[in-house]
């Protein structure tokens, strides 16, 4: 992974049913750290297999990364990590929460989408990525995105 490399592929190949999900998640979480220069790239990366920030620092480095590329994903990522900050603090921020809050399917109609796979849970928390404006979704992923 580095500049030649498409992350959005990446992250797409990590959707397949058929990948090893822990393998692509190893093999993408072990990219080389060369500092601002790949910054970015392991940012983005990252918020496949790993979309929880370690603390308010850490949040700052993230955002600002998705910012560069999508403000949609900077907002997912801050509502993600919303335990780190006071929301009432912002409140345009705690706005655009509630909203997405509130036109959120319930977590039960996300995992039906993948009844159709004999693994459908295996597919669902490969897939679950996409979903993380659910707060259902990330407190499903927070303690298997931890120990995985």
């Amino acid at each position: 992974y580095g500049v030649r490399s498409n992350v959005v592929n990446t992250l797409l190949y990590c959707f397949k049913e058929e990948q090893d999900y822990l393998s692509v998640k190893k093999s993408v979480m072990s990219t080389k750290d060369r500092g601002v220069f790949n910054q970015f790239t392991r940012d983005l990366l990252r918020i496949g297999f790993h979309p929880h920030a370690k603390n308010t620092a850490d949040l700052i480095q993230l955002t600002q990364s998705c910012l560069q590329s999508s403000l949609v994903d900077a907002i997912i990522i801050t509502k993600v990590n919303s335990n780190l900050f006071d929301k009432s603090k912002y409140i345009n921020i705690d706005w655009v929460f509630k909203l997405i809050n509130n036109n959120s399917k319930p977590i039960q109609e996300i995992v039906n989408l993948t009844e159709q796979y004999e693994d459908s849970e295996g597919v669902f928390f490969q897939r679950s990525c996409a979903w993380l404006e659910n707060d259902e979704v990330v407190e499903y992923r927070l303690l298997i995105d931890h120990f995985n």
